[in-house]
């Protein structure tokens, strides 16, 4: 996912920040390169699992999505209640989630992050029918 410099940052991280469950977090360390540093998203509560984001510094238009990479894919404890809170924050998945390559064990369905890129969110936990 990209995200800009200080001027270009505060709008996908706007976006990203008022999602359910998501703040921006202080990391156990940080680094800062000359064209990146780094920003991380996580859970309100203390603890859980960290998204770093590299934040590309100076760029004076978008990042092009490049053809390098397909998508990115979370597991997550509960996948009908995350959708309910993203749909509720104008984000609806591709399709309905799916049981892929007719496998019985979890669930998948994809949805797009600000900047377009293709987020995969897969279910182990199988709802009780």
């Amino acid at each position: 996912m990209a995200v800009g410099d200080d001027r270009h940052e505060r709008r996908p991280l706007a976006r990203l920040e008022h999602r359910p469950g998501l703040v921006k977090v202080r990391a156990p360390r940080t680094a800062n390169f000359e064209s990146a540093s780094n920003v991380y998203l996580g859970p309100a509560r203390r603890g859980g699992d960290v998204l770093e984001l590299a934040v590309n510094v100076g760029r004076d238009g978008p990042y092009v999505l490049g053809d390098g990479h397909n998508h990115t894919a979370l597991v997550v404890d509960d996948l009908d209640g995350l959708l309910r809170q993203l749909a509720a924050a104008g984000i609806e998945p591709e399709r309905p989630p799916y049981m892929p390559g007719g496998r019985k064990e979890y669930r998948i369905c994809f949805v797009a992050d600000p900047d377009g890129y293709r987020v995969e969110l897969l279910d182990t936990a199988l709802p009780t029918p």
